[in-house]
This record gives structure tokens, C-alpha cells and sequence, in this order.
């Protein structure tokens, strides 16, 4: 009886400090990489900016940092989609559909 009691118990701290401890982790760390995708998403719509800049000022021809900036995003994308298969919060999920709203307005802007 007294094992069965301590089996319990050790059952019942492991469901508790799975849901406190371990899941949010988890949680957070779908929302971490979301929150990196975002900055990446950033940087590439401002190589792109400046390559329009240089492009506008200089007359260089800038189709390689405007094509790298594409490539940028495609893969920015493509990660977003393995990502946003294991969000679990809906707050995550909700990010990860922002991120890819902003996704489709650059390509949109590119004209893809």
C-alpha cells in the first residue's frame, strides 16, 4: 500500500511539473523561432530596400541583392510552414499567421 501511495505521488509530481516546467518550453520555443523568422523577415525587406536605394541612385545593377532578398524570404517561408506545424499555443499560431500575411505582401510587392 505504502509503494502504491509513493507511485502516486511520483506520478502526479510528474504530470506537474510536465505541464509547468516542460510544456511552456516547448511553447515558447515555437514562439522564439517565430520571433526570429520575424527578424529575418526584417532584414531581407530592408536588403531589398537598399538595393532599390542603390539601384535608384547609383543606377548599379542590383538584381543580385534583390534576388538574394527573394531567396531570403522563400526560405524564411519555407521554415515558417515546418514551424507553424508545431505551435501549440494560439498565440504562437496567430504570430506565425501574421508572419506569413507579411510573407505574401512582400511577394505581392515583388510581383510573385
Amino acid at each position: 500500500m505504502k509503494r502504491v501511495l509513493i507511485v502516486l505521488i511520483l506520478a502526479a509530481a510528474g504530470y506537474v511539473v510536465w505541464n509547468n516546467v516542460i510544456a511552456p518550453r516547448t511553447a515558447k520555443a515555437g514562439e522564439s523561432e517565430i520571433a526570429e523568422l520575424e527578424r529575418q523577415l526584417d532584414a531581407a525587406r530592408s536588403e531589398m530596400v537598399q538595393a532599390g536605394r542603390t539601384a535608384g541612385m547609383s543606377g548599379m545593377d542590383t538584381t543580385a541583392d534583390a534576388g538574394a532578398a527573394a531567396a531570403e524570404v522563400e526560405r524564411i517561408e519555407a521554415r515558417l510552414k515546418e514551424v507553424s506545424k508545431t505551435l501549440k499555443t494560439p498565440a504562437a499560431q496567430e504570430r506565425a499567421e501574421r508572419l506569413q500575411k507579411k510573407i505574401d505582401e512582400f511577394n505581392r510587392q515583388l510581383g510573385n
